[in-house]
């Protein structure tokens, strides 16, 4: 069961962050390049919510896929990764077009492994445009970025 400040995360990263995105993902995009955490302690601000993270950074990266096709990546990274106190997200990837047309929401986040003999997994999750759960399954962390672009670009690729 989760404590009350990890229920606020999770109402944020897979309920609010994404309703917002999709809602109109030009603007949520544009505010937080432009103004980073100004913009997100904005939002909660004016939702009445208190910040729940410790550490909250945004990062932003234009991406080129192999037709030199743009595009813009924004990435939200909640709290420090901690092996003992595991976040519900390590971060969110928020990708789309350069037309704001095929926006993605994408969560890397940390499992456990169910088979005892593996270390605990990452895995790579999503939020689509209804609110649903997405599941594209595990990862290294190092090649989380990587997988999240391919799906994005081909699709599913379990």
């Amino acid at each position: 069961m989760l404590n009350e400040k990890d229920q606020i995360k999770y109402q944020l990263e897979y309920k609010i962050i994404p309703d917002i995105f999709f809602n109109n993902p030009k603007l949520f995009m544009i505010n937080l390049i432009n103004s980073k955490t100004d913009y997100f302690n904005y939002l909660l601000h004016k939702l009445s919510i208190n910040n729940p993270y410790e550490r909250f950074l945004v990062g932003f990266r234009m991406v080129l896929d192999d037709d030199e096709n743009v595009y813009y990546c924004v990435c939200l990274y909640y709290d420090k990764i901690d092996i003992v106190n595991i976040p519900l997200s390590y971060y969110t990837v928020l990708i789309t077009d350069t037309n704001f047309e095929n926006p993605k929401y994408f969560s890397v986040e940390k499992g456990m492994s169910i088979d005892p003999s593996k270390k605990d997994e990452t895995f790579i999750c999503g939020v689509d445009a209804e609110g649903k759960h997405l599941n594209y399954g595990t990862s290294e962390i190092k090649n989380a970025d990587s997988k999240i672009m391919s799906i994005y670009l081909y699709g599913d690729n379990k």
